[in-house]
């Protein structure tokens, strides 16, 4: 076969990560898209700072494909004719390494050593991290199992160093925009640098208390907890909550109203933001571990276990007071009834300190059980 079809990019697809907009790569070289570097031919500067939609990212990565990488593995295997399985996995282990020209196991499988070259295809191993891709690969070439499910992993912000965000990292459906890209048999699109100056853009109109209020709503409902309190004015914090939400969703990330912005929320509203996994399953000891437990509810932590601790030894003073009263020849029943209320008062004490040890201890409680919904929810600090 040796055709770069859906099946065979989404395999590849599905071992890389995307980014909309050109960021760093673990050696600081400029990277965009799937992989995509200006080395390729397609320059990716001018992707700094402007997400491009989904549809454009995989139509050149599409092209990279077919045009840059498939004819070095159609050459590697002289022509021979492959499966669609064995060319998905030979196209990955080349688009990852670039080596698919020197690589021993290429050697011996084309000799008939198939054993051989399946151990040798684990000699590429360096660093650690990409073991588990280079096992998938070798098991989908000697036993036709795939690994993608349709899906690619999107990572929607950056770091202040231009690096991804791997918290913000979400899995989006590829398998249509690959299936338009490798349809249209089009070049890879261009998206030339203007050789004028582009006209500066027209200011979104100014929004009244009422529309502001109306978007902070919108953004706090949509988990974007940066927003703070719905008070009706653009600051800091409503700049913070537009700045994330314009990066999830591909706008021009101004933190400012700009027309785009408006323009998409009158189209689509404002999408509930993907709340990294990790979140689902927080726990108080997991937060606290992470450091991520505020210094409230590492109190109310802290307090709740020692109102515990106290609740238990207020028990056990009790338990032995009652039996030291107990102990004796029973004079309590012999006691005038002065006597008996007299004795009562050491009881109400120990009941006292159990009683407020177990208040503060659900109250404390409490207030740790609101900080993990919060962070589930995404309502602390954001997604």
């Amino acid at each position: 076969m040796n055709r770069v079809d859906v099946d065979v990019a989404l395999e590849v697809a599905s071992h890389e990560g995307l980014v909309r907009q050109t960021y760093k790569d673990s050696k600081g070289i400029l990277t965009w898209s799937i992989g995509v570097t200006s080395a390729s031919g397609h320059d990716v500067d001018r992707y700094i700072g402007k997400p491009q939609s989904l549809e454009h990212c995989l139509a050149v990565f599409a092209w990279l494909l077919e045009n840059k990488y498939a004819p070095a593995v159609r050459k590697a295997f002289g022509g021979r004719d492959l499966t669609q399985a064995q060319f998905a996995a030979a196209l990955s282990f080349h688009y990852n390494t670039g080596a698919i020209g020197r690589a021993s196991w290429v050697k011996k499988w084309l000799a008939g050593d198939v054993e051989g070259a399946r151990k040798a295809f684990m000699d590429w191993r360096k660093p650690a991290d990409i073991i588990p891709r280079r096992e998938k690969e070798r098991d989908l070439f000697f036993d036709g199992k795939w690994s993608n499910d349709g899906k690619i992993t999107e990572y929607t912000r950056l770091t202040a160093k231009m690096t991804p965000d791997w918290k913000s990292g979400r899995r989006v459906d590829a398998r249509a925009a690959l299936t338009a890209a490798l349809s249209s048999g089009a070049p890879v699109p261009a998206a030339p640098r203007p050789a004028k100056a582009p006209p500066a853009p027209v200011p979104a109109p100014t929004m009244t208390e009422y529309e502001v209020r109306a978007l902070q709503r919108q953004l706090h409902d949509a988990l974007y907890a940066e927003v703070g309190f719905v008070d009706g004015k653009i600051g800091t914090r409503t700049r913070a909550a537009l700045f994330a939400f314009q990066t999830d969703n591909a706008l021009p990330a101004t933190g400012e109203m700009n027309s785009e912005t408006r323009a998409f929320i009158l189209a689509h509203g404002v999408p509930t933001r993907q709340l990294a996994p990790e979140r689902e399953s927080a726990t108080a000891a997991s937060l606290a571990e992470a450091g991520r437990l505020p210094p409230a509810a590492q109190a109310a932590l802290k307090g709740g276990f020692w109102a515990k601790v106290q609740a238990v030894l207020g028990a056990i003073a009790m338990a032995l007071y009652g039996a030291w009263e107990r102990s004796g020849d029973a004079l309590s029943s012999l006691s005038p009834f002065k006597e008996d209320l007299l004795a009562a008062g050491p009881w109400l004490f120990f009941a006292a300190v159990i009683g407020i040890s177990l208040v503060l201890w659900l109250r404390s409680r409490n207030a740790v059980d609101q900080t993990v919904r919060a962070v589930r929810l995404g309502r602390d600090t954001g997604a």
